[in-house]
């Protein structure tokens, strides 16, 4: 999609200078890729991260898959017309909000799954200390109880009788 865009420019390289058009291709297509690996991270995330997604936060995330289909969509239909000269500086405008959209969605799509990520790992590690208080408090009322036991019993060897006389 990109490729047609730069071939067609580079096409009117006679005419003008097409450079800064060529780079602004250059940039979408590492915002695409980024985009993609994006993606291909969500993939993987397990089933059970997404259920701390707020349902505010997974309406964003919906949104903004929208909003990438569109700006694909777009970038589609430019790739299949052919450039005029005299709109050169429009194409560079729309190139470069193209970029600056896929960038945008990129950058938001890896915060939240990093966001996600983090819950997860905070929901497992407040499970974790969770079950060590509960452990440590059962441990503790046991010692209790031992210690109780214990204190009600004098053992033998320390036992006085009325009569003895202590060293």
């Amino acid at each position: 999609m990109v490729e047609a865009i730069r071939s067609h420019v580079s096409s009117l390289r006679h005419l003008r200078n097409v450079q800064p058009h060529l780079e602004t291709c250059a940039d979408i297509s590492e915002s695409l890729l980024r985009v993609q690996q994006t993606l291909t991270r969500r993939r993987t995330l397990p089933q059970e991260h997404w259920s701390h997604l707020s349902s505010s936060s997974r309406s964003r995330y919906e949104n903004r898959l929208l909003s990438l289909q569109r700006c694909l969509r777009r970038l589609s239909d430019m790739s299949k017309r052919l450039v005029e000269p005299g709109k050169l500086d429009l194409l560079f405008n729309k190139l470069g909000q193209h970029y600056e959209k896929l960038t945008n969605v990129a950058d938001k799509l890896e915060d939240t799954f990093e966001r996600l990520k983090l819950r997860h790992l905070y929901t497992v590690a407040s499970k974790l200390t969770e079950e060590a208080n509960k452990n440590r408090s059962t441990y503790m009322s046991a010692r209790e109880m031992y210690v109780h036991k214990k204190r009600g019993k004098i053992p033998r060897a320390r036992r006085r009788y009325p009569g003895m006389a202590s060293h």
